[in-house]
């Protein structure tokens, strides 16, 4: 009987124990820094973050493109509302102004 009355018990605290704790994560801030052009890296990596940030996991607050290339950030901001990504900032960065840094 004490077994019985035990097993009951312990089953009980996980299960309330197990119920009380609550996910308190919150979304990490990620600035993507990328020198899209001729590889397909960099587009699988923004697309990664994109559907994290989908799931709720980051929060996208930017994109910054060091490639020198003008249609970079054209590209960028299409491929942002393709994935209905509207709000993102995209900022082109010069290979002068990066070489600063």
């Amino acid at each position: 009987m004490f077994k019985y009355i035990a097993i009951i018990l312990i089953t009980v605290s996980l299960f309330c124990s197990c119920a009380q704790q609550k996910e308190t994560t919150s979304a990490i801030p990620v600035i993507l820094d990328t020198d899209v052009g001729n590889d397909i890296d960099d587009v699988l990596a923004m697309q990664m973050l994109l559907n994290y940030e989908k799931k709720g996991k980051i929060d996208l607050l930017g994109i910054t493109i060091s490639k020198c290339n003008p249609y970079s950030l054209e590209y960028i901001d299409a491929y942002c509302r393709f994935n209905d990504k509207y709000d993102t900032a995209s900022q082109l960065v010069s290979a002068k102004a990066s070489s600063r840094l």
